[in-house]
């Protein structure tokens, strides 16, 4: 496999790491996990206003701290 470097921010880094689902997922993997879901939404064709909203307000939310990483919210879904 071929690899190369590309530079983002220390913010930017940290909020990859924070979708790790487990700890050693690889920056390359999470990428890849965001890439394919948003291909799914770009396929489906264009999003709502509702849902634009939705995910804006999930922004602010995640931005002020308030989000939780998908392994939280299985153990939370699992109880």
């Amino acid at each position: 496999m071929n690899v190369t470097t590309v530079q983002i921010s220390t913010d930017t880094r940290k909020k990859l790491g924070s979708f790790r689902d487990y700890p050693r997922e690889t920056y390359d993997e999470i990428i890849h996990k965001m890439m394919v879901v948003f291909e799914k939404i770009r396929n489906e064709g264009e999003l709502s206003e509702e849902t634009l909203g939705d995910i804006r307000e999930a922004e602010r939310q995640y931005s002020g701290g308030k989000g939780i990483s998908t392994k939280e919210l299985l153990k939370k879904l699992e109880a």
